[in-house]
C-alpha cells in the first residue's frame, strides 16, 4: 500500500536480505496518577493543623504500543471464519522475517529504555 501511494520505495533487491519494506511505529503513554488527602478538623478543645498534608501518593507508569506492518511469512496461515458472512478463509498468521525482526528490535529497545529509566540492574 505504501509503495503504491509513493510513500515508500520498492525494495532495491528483491532477493537480498531486505526483501520487503517494513513500517513500524512506537507510541509511549506516560500515565501519572496522584492523590492528596488533607482533611480539616475542629475539635472542642483544639484545632489540628489544617495546612499540612495528611497523605499523598503518586504513581508513574509507562505503556508502550508498537505497530509493525510488513509482508506475511510464506506458508504460515490460519483458518478464520468471518462473523458476518459465516464464510471461512485462510489468512496470513505471522509477519515475514524483515517485519518480525523490526518488531523484535523495537521491543528490545523499549525494554532497555524502561530498565534504564527505572534503575533496574542485571
Amino acid at each position: 500500500m505504501a509503495i503504491g501511494l509513493g510513500d515508500a520505495p520498492p525494495p532495491a533487491n528483491a532477493s537480498g536480505p531486505l526483501q520487503s519494506n517494513v513500517l513500524s511505529h512506537e507510541v509511549k503513554f506516560d500515565i501519572i496518577s496522584t492523590g492528596t488527602l488533607n482533611p480539616g478538623w475542629v475539635l472542642t478543645r483544639g484545632t489540628i493543623d489544617q495546612s499540612g498534608t495528611l497523605f499523598s501518593a503518586t504513581r508513574d507508569r509507562t505503556q508502550d504500543l508498537t505497530i509493525t506492518f510488513g509482508p506475511p511469512a510464506q506458508g504460515w496461515t490460519e483458518y478464520v471464519i468471518d462473523p458476518v458472512s459465516g464464510k471461512g478463509r485462510f489468512r496470513p498468521a505471522a509477519l515475514g522475517p524483515a517485519a518480525s525482526n523490526a518488531a523484535l528490535a523495537s521491543e528490545i529497545g523499549s525494554s532497555i529504555s524502561n530498565a534504564v529509566r527505572s534503575g533496574v540492574r542485571p
